[in-house]
């Protein structure tokens, strides 16, 4: 399970977080430990479209409503 926290980081496991550090499209996410400086490992949830995306603005999931 993962949980997006207060500081936007998106926990898996306790100390390991989701992490980008490419920025184009496809780019690959991966779990590493968690740093707690943001940056890479840095989301934002819109709640209007329903996306996680990175302070890149590379999206992870999007949910288009029916």
């Amino acid at each position: 399970m993962l949980i997006l926290t207060s500081r936007g980081e998106l926990i898996f496991e306790e100390e390991n977080c989701l992490d980008v550090s490419k920025s184009y499209a496809g780019a690959p996410v991966e779990i590493l430990k968690c740093h707690g400086m943001g940056g890479n490992q840095k989301w934002e949830h819109d709640k209007k479209s329903v996306s996680l995306h990175t302070t890149a603005f590379l999206c992870y999931s999007c949910v288009t409503e029916v």
